[in-house]
Order: C-alpha cells, then sequence, then structure tokens
C-alpha cells in the first residue's frame, strides 16, 4: 500500500505468520465448498435477491436453506454473507440485463468474411449503450452494461443467437479462490468463529481461528498459539482515540455517504442555477452536452490522478442530470442531451468549420483546442466555449423538431440525435437582436417576497439573481 500525507487509507492489510498459512488456507477452502454449495442451491431463487429486505446479506441465505455442511452455527453465518453478497449481485446484472434484452439484434454481430472471422460490431454496440445511457440519465451503470452486451454478444459467437434470459447466459458463478467474511460473528471475545484480543501496549493483536484439521474435520478448539500480528502506527492511533468495534465497512459506508451527499448538494444548486436562468430568459429547452465518454489517457505519475478526476465529474455531472430532469418536468422545460462532436470547432453563425487560436489577435498562434474560434467564411469570432454552448443549444432545437409530437415532453433516448454536419440550423446575434439580460432592481433582504427579484421557490436566499446595472437604468428598462 502507498503511503503519503495525501492518503488516507481505510483499511490497513495484516498477513498472517507462515506457522498458520496452512491452516488458513484449509479454512478457505472448506468455507469455499460450502459457498459455491449454496449458491448453485439457490440459483433458481435468484430473483429473491433483487431486493434487499436486511442489510445483512447472510439473514436472506439462512432463512432459504440451511448449510449443506453444518460445522458451527456462526462459520455458516459468516458463508452465508458471501453466499448472499454473490447473489445480490446477480440479481442486480439481471435486472440491467432485462434493460439491454429488447435491444439485441444481429447488428452487434460482425459477418464472418474471408480473411476475418465473426466478431462484435463495435459501433452498433456503442451506439445502443448510448441510448441506455440516456434512458437511464445518470452513466452510473455504463460499465455493468458494457460488460453484459459484450458478454451477449459472446453468447451469439458460440451458440447463433442471443440468448432469452440472464441464466441461460450467465453460469452458476463459483468462487475459485476462497474468500471468508467475518460479518456474521460477534467477534472479540464472544466470536465463535473467531477471536481477536488487542493488546495497544504491545502494539500488536491475538487473533485465533476455528478450522478444520488435514482430515477435514472439525475441532471445537481454537489455533493455538494464538497468532500475534503487529498492529501499523496509524492504525494504533485510530484504535487509541476511538471505541473498537467488531470487523465492519461503518467507516467506509460513512465516507461514501458523505461524498454522495456532497454530490447531491451540488446537483440541487447547479440545477436551480440553471432553471432559474432559464425562468428570466423564459426559455423553453435546457440542451446539455454528454461527455460520459470521456477518458483519461496518458501514463506516468499524473494518469492515476486525472482518472479520480474523471470518475469525481462523472458521477456530480451524473447527480445534476437526475436532479434537472425531474426539476425541468416540475418547471415545463425540456431537457435533452446532445452529442459534443463538432460543437467547439464549428462556427454557430454559419455553421462552417473554424479554427481556433491563443487569444482574439489576427496574428494569434493556432492551436488544436484554443480558448479562441474565428471562422474564416463569415468572419465570426468569440470564446470557444461560448461557440460551444450556442452549438450545443442548435442542436437541441433540432432534437425537439425532429422527436414525434407524442414525446416532446420526454423524448424516446432511441430517438437520433443530430450531429453538427446535419443540423441545417444557425444562430443569429443575441445581442443584435436585443436580447439583452434585463433583470428587476435590487431591494433590500425584508423585502425579498414583494421585490423583484428572480428566484427558485424555496431558494430564496441561496438562488436569487441581482442585476449588476445601477438601480436608475434597471427601473428605466425594467419599467
Amino acid at each position: 500500500m502507498r503511503a503519503g500525507r495525501h492518503l488516507q487509507p481505510l483499511s490497513y492489510p495484516l498477513r498472517l505468520p507462515d506457522a498458520v498459512q496452512g491452516v488458513a488456507l484449509r479454512l478457505l477452502d472448506a468455507s469455499r465448498q460450502v459457498i459455491n454449495a449454496t449458491v448453485a442451491a439457490l440459483w433458481e431463487r435468484l430473483d429473491d435477491f433483487g431486493e434487499r429486505e436486511t442489510r445483512y446479506a447472510y439473514k436472506q441465505v439462512t432463512a432459504l436453506i440451511g448449510s449443506p455442511e453444518p460445522h458451527g452455527d456462526r462459520q455458516w453465518r459468516c458463508e452465508a454473507e458471501q453466499t448472499g453478497r454473490i447473489l445480490r449481485a446477480q440479481a442486480a446484472r439481471k435486472k440491467q440485463f432485462a434493460l439491454l434484452l429488447p435491444l439485441l439484434s444481429e447488428g452487434m454481430i460482425r459477418p464472418q468474411r474471408e480473411k476475418q472471422p465473426a466478431g462484435k460490431n463495435r459501433k452498433a454496440i456503442k451506439a445502443v449503450l448510448a441510448c441506455l445511457r440516456e434512458e437511464n440519465s445518470d452513466g452510473g451503470s455504463t460499465v455493468e452494461l458494457q460488460n453484459l452486451i459484450e458478454q451477449a454478444c459472446n453468447f451469439y459467437l458460440t451458440h447463433g443467437c442471443f440468448p432469452d434470459t440472464y441464466e441461460e447466459m450467465q453460469p452458476i458463478p463459483v468462487l475459485k479462490v476462497g474468500i471468508l467474511p467475518y460479518a456474521g460473528d460477534d467477534g472479540g471475545e464472544q466470536g465463535q468463529a473467531y477471536r481477536l484480543r488487542l493488546d495497544l501496549e504491545g502494539r500488536c493483536c491475538y487473533f485465533a481461528f476455528r478450522a478444520p484439521d488435514q482430515i477435514g474435520q472439525w475441532s471445537p478448539r481454537w489455533t493455538e498459539p494464538q497468532t500475534r500480528l503487529p498492529l501499523p502506527d496509524p492504525l494504533l492511533e485510530h484504535l487509541r482515540g476511538g471505541e473498537s468495534l467488531a470487523p465492519t465497512l461503518r467507516e467506509i459506508a460513512s465516507c461514501w455517504r458523505k461524498y454522495e451527499a456532497r454530490n447531491n448538494d451540488l446537483a440541487h444548486l447547479a440545477a436551480n442555477i440553471l432553471i432559474l436562468l432559464a425562468s428570466v430568459w423564459e426559455a423553453e429547452l435546457i440542451s446539455g452536452e454528454s461527455l460520459k465518454s470521456l477518458k483519461s489517457e496518458g501514463r506516468g505519475r499524473g494518469a492515476k490522478g486525472r482518472w479520480v478526476n474523471w470518475r469525481n465529474n462523472s458521477q456530480i455531472r451524473g447527480a445534476l442530470w437526475r436532479t434537472l430532469r425531474y426539476k425541468c418536468r416540475l418547471s415545463g422545460l425540456h431537457l435533452v442531451w446532445q452529442y459534443p462532436t463538432g460543437t467547439t470547432h464549428t462556427c454557430p453563425h454559419c455553421g462552417q468549420p473554424a479554427h481556433t487560436y491563443t487569444s482574439p489577435a489576427l496574428d494569434a498562434t493556432k492551436l488544436d483546442a484554443g480558448p479562441w474560434l474565428r471562422c474564416v467564411a463569415c468572419g465570426w469570432n468569440g470564446a470557444r466555449d461560448y461557440a460551444a454552448a450556442i452549438n450545443i443549444a442548435l442542436l437541441g432545437v433540432v432534437f425537439l423538431k425532429q422527436a414525434p409530437s407524442t414525446t416532446q415532453d420526454n423524448p424516446s433516448p432511441l430517438s437520433p440525435h443530430p450531429t453538427m454536419k446535419e443540423k441545417g440550423l444557425n444562430s443569429d446575434s443575441y445581442s443584435g437582436s436585443g436580447l439583452a439580460l434585463r433583470l428587476p432592481p435590487t431591494s433590500l433582504r425584508g423585502r425579498l417576497l414583494c421585490s423583484g427579484k428572480r428566484y427558485v421557490n424555496g431558494w430564496i436566499k441561496s438562488v436569487t439573481l441581482h442585476s449588476a446595472l445601477a438601480k436608475e437604468i434597471m427601473l428605466r428598462l425594467c419599467g
């Protein structure tokens, strides 16, 4: 594990001494056989694990079946916990497969040629995946959906047809390597599957567990002598400053809850600002650029950091899109996303390809992704991001015009999105058309409700627009 002052590890792996490695491997092997047998026995009841009746997976398993090889109630709970986690994960994949099943077609398969065997049509798979991402509108299950599409296509290449059910495509998932969580045991001095004693003065812990002997017989006695495990210094600081608990994921779960709460707060704030701007302009459409396909590239020290930043941004964007979608529906606004290809290198005035430069100067250096866009065909120039915003808005208007009238409030994700080459719609000058943004005059804080300020209902203090112009000018403009 790499350590550093900017990193906070959430777990500290401790290696068992060589003297008990063989005993631990026998324990994992025996538990693996029980877990695999239980998974196979409950595979026909996979749908029962689609709904979580309790947070503990072992309770769902023990309510349906007993241990196929009894060797202790608490040991069985630990094995049932791992079984439940496997079945819950497979039940979630089955729900995702239900979204894919109506969209599977032979167009995803590339036919065999003289010098090329049959394979997968990546473009068709990418198109279906984009439709599903738009339908879910969060991008959170992109990897799972792509994995399922690949698995279904592999089934077709082997059997000549797509699977009708998830169970037909997915073999029973069995463990090849033993995994045994102790989440179902009481731990510490009361544990029946393992015992753990902390010695902070000696900077170590003593660990004992039950395991079968070399002929497979389970002994009621613990491993003797108890295994001494040295504790890392950061872990000692946590133990001395807090309360000792049984092995759990509470700390990780708490971290993710705070992370999710941060994303939701940012999503609500950003969504309210966008809706407020739309209400000021009396707009009927919010059009966004889909960036779910962004990937981090490069090698070296910064590659991992860029990937982490992409994950943060994509998850925040996903939360923003989910929040903005239902807020737009409540506000009566249209919300659509568009493909990002060509939006930053196309003139919004004439629709011709344009280059980007380092600055507005006429002798500025040309760049592939410069901040300033200049069109040679018509002379329009402006900030590249501003031009992209106009083009994305134009694509949204074209999409609503092309969508069937029955789906205007919720355009189908399967409808083809227009591209910059085929939109056939260009922009006029906003300021030249007299579309300057006008806001009511400012007023005292105690008169928010009766003044002319613009706000989103329920968010008066956090999302309110004020004019940057002088009060006399705003009174004249607004009458």
